[in-house]
């Protein structure tokens, strides 16, 4: 590239427009990101960037500018007013892959002259090595955000992955199947992360379709009961309850495992970025714990979700919000953006865990306390459905104006 004083204005304006490109090209793929809770963007720079080679300046301009754009701090380009996305393992951007002044090679198998393959020279120069499948094959049934973020995951660690879900939609980017018999038939471990209504009948079709050593982890949030029903489909153990007591969206989600196989079940999830929990040999143990989570956080989303929306009128300052924060001594208030949002999307399941959890594992005589909780998560939920609700991605603010008192209409 020209000297400083040779460059033309026409390369002045290509280089305006690749500069342009690294922020234009995140705000295409992130409203996809948010719809689906999970994403990651990557910058990858040359050697230049550390050591920018005497003489070419806009080209020197043009690698140094996005790097420094991306911070390896919160990575303000991936926010806007709706909030951060907040992925597996937070919408990648901010950091960048250093290449040490590296050739890409290109893959060939290694020949008989004892020559270095493409890994070994990748991790001579400071690469990691090329992921490699493990031979683990997987299918994931049900892709909603659960299941979206454990393909991603698994195929990222080298699984080999099918997925199903009856709306073909949801499968995108994946190799899927026509029908949960068909993805189960050559997996040896199965995650079903359909909705609880579902677990027995997806158990059923694992256990009919798929070989004598397949394991089946459930990661429904059906009750400890249902499971234990569903589990006399998969015999010998190879059923493994398992619940989510996080959101799905956690930097590192926490994941509770019982059954007999939990162990196994425990290994094969490894290196997916979850921290997992035993919680004994028993199939329903692990639904049982989230029951009693439920009888916490239920709660706890209904009431901050009423806070947000009267302090909208009485406290616009947020003193109130600012004070439960330092109280509890925790991010609260980002606590609460995650409440509101998650609730617009599943606001009348929560009401139905809340009266499955009361019913199953609160103290005795204690149902009624919460049985006005779930009613107040089933009235969020018909909010959520009346004409002109904000859609499911809409920042917070506009969330929170239509469930002020006069619908954000002033009346």
């Amino acid at each position: 590239m020209a000297a400083a004083t040779d460059i033309t204005e026409e390369q002045l304006a290509a280089a305006h427009d690749l500069l342009l490109s690294t922020r234009r090209l995140p705000a295409l793929v992130l409203p996809g990101m948010r719809r689906r809770g999970w994403g990651r963007v990557v910058a990858i720079g040359s050697s230049g960037i550390e050591e920018p080679p005497p003489g070419p300046a806009l080209s020197n301009t043009c690698r140094a500018a996005p790097a420094g754009g991306r911070g390896p701090g919160e990575n303000r380009a991936l926010n806007d007013p709706g909030g951060p996305v907040r992925p597996p393992r937070g919408v990648r951007g901010g950091g960048r892959v250093p290449v040490r002044r590296a050739r890409l090679v290109r893959h060939r198998p290694p020949d008989q002259g004892g020559r270095r393959t493409d890994s070994s020279r990748a991790t001579e120069i400071g690469w990691p090595p090329v992921r490699r499948r493990d031979g683990m094959s997987w299918a994931v049934l049900g892709m909603g955000p659960v299941g979206q973020r454990f393909a991603d995951e698994l195929e990222g660690a080298g699984r080999q992955v099918v997925v199903y879900d009856p709306v073909p939609g949801r499968c995108a980017g994946h190799r899927a199947a026509d029908s949960a018999a068909a993805a189960v038939e050559s997996a040896t471990w199965v995650l079903s992360a359909v909705p609880a209504a579902a677990c027995d009948t997806a158990a059923q079709a694992v256990g009919r379709a798929a070989g004598e050593d397949t394991h089946l982890v459930d990661i429904s949030s059906a009750e400890p009961e249902a499971k234990r029903t569903a589990a006399r489909h998969l015999p010998d153990g190879r059923y493994v309850d398992a619940t989510l007591l996080d959101a799905i969206t956690a930097e590192t989600p926490l994941v509770c495992l019982s059954g007999p196989h939990r162990e196994a079940a425990a290994a094969a999830l490894a290196g997916l970025g979850l921290e997992i929990v035993s919680a004994g040999p028993q199939v329903g143990t692990a639904a049982r714990v989230k029951l009693l989570r439920s009888l916490v956080m239920k709660p706890l989303e209904l009431l901050t979700i009423e806070l947000m929306a009267r302090a909208r009128d009485l406290d616009p300052e947020g003193i109130a919000l600012r004070s439960v924060e330092r109280s509890l001594r925790t991010p609260f208030r980002t606590v609460a953006h995650d409440f509101l949002t998650s609730n617009r999307l599943h606001a009348g399941r929560r009401a139905a865990e809340l009266v499955a959890a009361a019913a199953a594992v609160a103290a005795p005589g204690s149902a009624p306390v919460y049985a006005p909780m779930a009613e107040g998560l089933a009235r969020l939920a018909e909010r959520w459905r009346e004409p002109g609700a904000p859609a499911a991605d809409a920042p917070a603010e506009l969330l929170l104006t239509h469930l002020s008192p006069d619908g954000g209409s002033g009346r």
